[in-house]
């Protein structure tokens, strides 16, 4: 999880610039992802009134976890990071907001097309989409609503026990030495930001 180290080290490091700037600034957690574990951090910069940039990662650590029925003892295990660009008809940090994101990172986890099976994945993963949202402050402190979502391209390769307590690459009959490629259209990011202005 070196990578998933890296984007938190990026992130750090614009926080720590966008404090020493002028700007607008506002650094902010996702309290839903949070909720369950998941580390969703973000640091959002006003670069006109209209439009802010927001840059974020996604870390999730889990070497094991269940989820129901369907998901059972699989890993989920992330290092994810996104910039987007935030238009706001009203003024930055204020109101409905839309924009374009992009994003790229690994993962090891079970892919939805394989719930309740004992397979899981493990690769990289590029995305291309669009945010929308809405944000509101109390004093200094930011609320973003948001979803988002669109092109996901994934390379990885697939695994499943062996029965003796190891894992085996599922798909290696099928593509020998190689990995395997999917694309698809998909909803990738959802929560609540609660943030602080700087």
């Amino acid at each position: 999880m070196r990578h998933t180290l890296h984007i938190f080290f990026i992130v750090l490091v614009l926080s720590i610039f966008a404090t020493s700037t002028k700007a607008e600034t506002a650094i902010k957690l996702n309290a839903v992802y949070a909720c369950g574990g998941v580390l969703n951090p973000a640091v959002e910069i006003a670069v006109h009134r209209n439009f802010t940039v927001q840059l974020e990662g996604v870390a999730s650590f889990y070497q094991s976890l269940t989820l129901g029925k369907k998901i059972k003892n699989m890993p989920l295990l992330l290092g994810l990071g996104f910039a987007e660009a935030h238009w706001f008809p009203m003024e930055s940090f204020m109101g409905f907001y839309c924009g374009p994101t992009i994003g790229y990172g690994i993962f090891k986890m079970q892919k939805y097309n394989y719930w309740g099976t004992d397979k899981f994945q493990h690769g990289t993963a590029l995305f291309l989409g669009a945010v929308i949202g809405y944000q509101w402050q109390v004093k200094r402190w930011t609320f973003d609503l948001f979803a988002g979502g669109g092109w996901i391209r994934s390379v990885y390769e697939g695994y499943e026990p062996d029965g003796e307590g190891n894992f085996k690459r599922y798909d290696i009959g099928t593509y020998p030495g190689k990995y395997n490629v999917s694309a698809e259209w998909l909803p990738f990011k959802a929560g609540l930001m609660i943030g602080y202005r700087l």
